[in-house]
């Protein structure tokens, strides 16, 4: 019986034309030549031609800016181009495809229900662009904006720019709807790269973008009524650009009113304040921050007022604060973070409803490592705690609770000293020297 199948099984394969793993009609094995595996493979079957030609022909249909007289040479003004493209695409259901090319675009460009793609796979963090770039170059208008569900990825946009005086443009890329996503992006030399403006703009995802060289803003989030994604950002820019303006006036990332967000694997560089922490009348800050890094910040992390947000695994090396909370209805939980400042306290708790801070790392190069001297209630247990000076002082009439931290000074400094009037406050367990 299995031989009978197996007769059965050859004679359809020989029907079909096909013999053997390699795919060879056998009638055509049989008259082969002895020759070398090269020319074997020349001799291209022609049911395998087919079978290429039927993969390329279910390649997605994209509605490619070129097609609508795209130049793409960074000269010619290309935005009718791709306001047609996008007309094309909305009719047709279809992606935007930017090809590589440098596209300059004088109008604000649309995008509803749609994704606007360059090349997804380049490399967004590159010096050398491997990405299509476009160059907004009216001062006055947004390059993108996504409306509900739109998107764009795969894109560079570069601002001119002489890299000494800030020149003010509209926000790169602004979010007026649900839904959007921003991801595989660089924005190069923005005032403020991306921006959400719509009065909900949740579950946004910001993934995989590198905003360089920002003179006033890296990115803010505001009105997210649903979770909102950010994840792998990098805002940067050196002190030698704009003559150092975003060191001192420059906001990296601002999270505003957002409900149960999530941002993780985040890098700030050179902003007065890495990651601005504000919730408005509409709702509070409320998520998570998980993988964060400032470094060369004034401030690392500022808890303006009405948030509920908790820090975990996050470094922060800063000039004047690398933790700063000073809004009294900040709600922060931080565990394994790394704190270093060079000018002021290290951890600077002057607000909060409630704090708590533990199995983290406070270090303080010219000021005290810990500073309180407000909050309703703080936590403060199971920390390594040093300074050049004094390591830990404590003001104010909130409770405390300090215990369980190794505290060391370097200097003849006492290591520990406090002002602190709550009667209930709880100091025990810790080794402080000296």
């Amino acid at each position: 019986m299995n031989r009978q199948l197996g007769r059965l099984f050859a004679a359809m394969l020989m029907a079909c034309g096909i013999a053997g793993a390699v795919g060879i009609p056998q009638a055509t094995a049989a008259e082969l030549p002895a020759t070398s595996s090269v020319d074997v493979q020349a001799a291209q079957p022609q049911h395998l031609v087919k079978v290429r030609k039927k993969v390329a022909a279910s390649t997605v249909e994209v509605a490619n800016v070129r097609d609508f007289g795209a130049v793409g040479d960074g000269t010619t003004d290309d935005t009718a181009a791709f306001q047609q493209a996008i007309a094309e695409s909305a009719m047709m259901k279809i992606p935007v495809y930017v090809p590589m090319g440098t596209y300059k675009i004088t109008d604000t460009l649309t995008l509803t229900k749609q994704v606007m793609t360059g090349d997804a796979h380049a490399s967004y963090t590159a010096d050398y662009q491997t990405l299509p770039t476009i160059v907004p170059a009216d001062p006055a208008d947004w390059a993108i904006r996504l409306k509900d569900g739109g998107a764009i990825s795969g894109l560079n946009f570069q601002h001119p720019t002489d890299q000494v005086t800030a020149k003010q443009f509209a926000t790169t890329v602004v979010l007026d709807g649900i839904g959007n996503r921003v991801s595989n992006v660089k924005i190069s030399f923005p005032w403020a790269g991306i921006e959400s403006i719509g009065e909900n703009t949740g579950r946004a995802v910001i993934q995989d973008v590198f905003i360089s060289a920002p003179a006033r803003l890296g990115m803010r989030i505001d009105t997210g009524w649903d979770a909102t994604r950010i994840s792998n950002v990098e805002v940067w820019t050196p002190p030698n650009v704009y003559q150092g303006a975003f060191w001192k006036s420059g906001i990296g990332i601002q999270l505003g009113h957002l409900d149960a967000f999530h941002m993780n694997n985040t890098f700030v560089f050179g902003a007065n304040v890495g990651v601005l922490l504000q919730g408005t009348d509409k709702g509070a800050t409320w998520g998570t921050i998980d993988g964060l890094t400032t470094d060369f910040c004034n401030v690392g992390v500022l808890s303006a007022d009405k948030t509920l947000v908790t820090l975990t695994n996050t470094t922060h090396y800063s000039h004047v604060h690398a933790l700063a909370i000073t809004g009294n209805e900040s709600r922060i939980n931080v565990a394994g973070g790394h704190f270093r400042a060079n000018g002021n306290a290290s951890v600077y708790i002057h607000g909060g409803y409630y704090v708590t801070i533990a199995s983290s790392e406070m270090e303080g190069r010219a000021g005290p490592a810990l500073l309180v001297d407000g909050g309703a209630k703080v936590t403060i247990t199971g920390n390594d705690i040093s300074a050049n000076s004094l390591g830990v002082r404590f003001y104010g009439n909130g409770v405390i609770n300090f215990s369980n931290n190794t505290v060391v000074a370097d200097t003849h400094s006492a290591a520990y000293a406090s002002l602190a009037t709550n009667p209930f406050n709880q100091i025990n367990g810790n080794i402080i020297y000296p």
